[in-house]
């Protein structure tokens, strides 16, 4: 399964039930497998479990990644801002996220995701 940045598809997006904690955890045991294309060079920890759907919202993601509960490339990450490039691979919940490069020379729809990029965008 790919999901391009930075929104999954409807296909992409992953099944799951939503906690307190604010994260979607998968809801059987099998380590679900992902392909995630990079529109940049990187995209931050926390972002991707936003856009990902594996954490319902940034403040989410943030409390996941301090306690703790994700792994990249194996290892516990607790910096929330880490950036992530092409072939890491995260887990968590029993979801695992393979970051793949950006396409080269394909267009690219530009999606702002905060208010300044909105702004910025050309009509």
């Amino acid at each position: 399964m790919l999901i391009a940045h930075p929104f999954p598809t409807a296909s992409g997006s992953l099944a799951g039930r939503s906690t307190s904690d604010g994260a979607v955890h998968a809801e059987n045991k099998a380590m679900t497998s992902i392909d995630f294309r990079l529109r940049d060079e990187f995209i931050q920890l926390d972002q991707l479990l936003k856009v990902t759907g594996m954490a319902n919202s940034g403040g989410a993601a943030h409390a996941l990644i301090v306690k703790g509960m994700v792994e990249v490339d194996g290892l516990v990450e607790l910096r929330k801002r880490a950036k992530l490039r092409a072939g890491q691979r995260v887990r968590f919940a029993g979801q695992e996220v393979l970051l793949t490069p950006a396409a080269t020379g394909s267009p690219t729809t530009q999606v702002a995701t905060t208010r300044d990029q909105r702004r910025d965008l050309p009509e």
